[in-house]
């Protein structure tokens, strides 16, 4: 069996930041842990960001295959990701794979295309991973989304060789449920929270427990709600571990791309020699992938284009939200 490496990698962040601040002036209170939320603009949307994530890409390698993670496109039934292929320009007979259905879509899409690689049937799958939620005003969690993307070349050589995949899907968790057309609350808040530091201990068992967790120079982790880091210590992974390669603080909650952001920050921070272990979570469910660099990876510009933040005040954040939510 073929080995799978990453072999290149690219981000978008929108330009756009919305500070606590005006979250908490509007809200009456801000998401925790959340200095600010990486704003779309009007003429944005999750296939525009994966675009502008996966073309330096496209332009510096050959492309066998494209999966697409993604909860939130703009439209119902069309395929996202072979529309994706058509805006990058690649040959129309490339096979293409749209994967969604909650947070771990990011995971899910890397772990597809690692196995594709290995079984030595493609020479290269470019994954891509964008969110750009749709906001519902006032209500906490939606509060802390912001919007970006990130895109990966899986190929039989590269910089970041695959080490291993171990995932488990054991712990159940409630969700949003839809009922005759209207949405229904499932869950409480201490629940998720509970959920994420049963399913992290679970994972960390199956790895050998936490003494193995000191050989990883970055843990990315899908942290999705700051008050998870909590757990953190008590699970044996240090503050230099997740907290350089942790996005949501920056540019917010960006779903199943939060995944694919912070292990893109681990790549540009890591050097020659080091492991990452990126950790993909999603409602009880983990996917955990292993990665030893055998060379530098080369910059992507990933904190440049965070700090590069324009500030969004109170009247454009309310406008915007408003008219993607009601289309007034």
């Amino acid at each position: 069996m073929a080995g799978a490496f990453v072999a290149d990698y690219g981000v978008y962040i929108p330009r756009g930041r919305v500070s606590g601040d005006i979250l908490k002036s509007l809200y009456g209170k801000s998401p925790a842990g959340v200095k600010g939320i990486a704003m779309a603009e009007m003429d944005e949307d999750s296939l525009t960001m994966a675009y502008e994530a996966a073309k330096g890409i496209v332009e510096r390698n050959r492309v066998g295959g494209v999966i697409l993670a993604c909860n939130s496109l703009p439209f119902t039934h069309k395929k996202g990701s072979s529309l994706l292929g058509k805006m990058l320009r690649l040959d129309s007979s490339l096979p293409c794979w749209d994967l969604a259905g909650g947070p771990l879509a990011a995971a899910e899409a890397l772990s597809l295309a690692v196995n594709l690689v290995e079984g030595g049937s493609f020479g290269g799958i470019l994954v891509v991973c964008a969110e750009h939620p749709r906001y519902r005003p006032g209500e906490e969690v939606e509060m802390a989304w912001g919007a970006g993307a990130a895109a990966f070349m899986v190929a039989p050589r590269g910089f970041a060789r695959v080490e291993d995949i171990v995932a488990d899907y054991e712990i159940e968790s409630y969700d949003l449920w839809s009922l005759r057309g209207e949405e229904v609350l499932r869950y409480r808040p201490e629940m998720l929270d509970d959920n994420f530091d049963r399913a992290l201990s679970r994972l960390l068992t199956t790895r050998g427990g936490t003494e193995n967790l000191g050989g990883y120079r970055y843990v990315p982790l899908q942290l999705n709600r700051f008050r998870w880091t909590r757990v953190l210590a008590r699970r044996g992974i240090k503050n230099d571990q997740w907290e350089p390669v942790n996005s949501l603080s920056a540019v917010g909650n960006l779903g199943s791309a939060t995944f694919a952001v912070n292990l893109a920050m681990a790549f540009e921070q890591a050097a020659e020699g080091d492991r990452i272990l990126a950790v993909g979570y999603g409602h009880g469910n983990t996917v955990s992938i292993s990665f030893f660099l055998t060379a530098d990876p080369p910059p992507c510009g990933i904190r440049e284009k965070m700090a590069a933040a324009m500030p969004v005040d109170l009247a454009t954040y309310w406008k915007t939200v408003f008219q993607r939510r009601f289309g007034a």
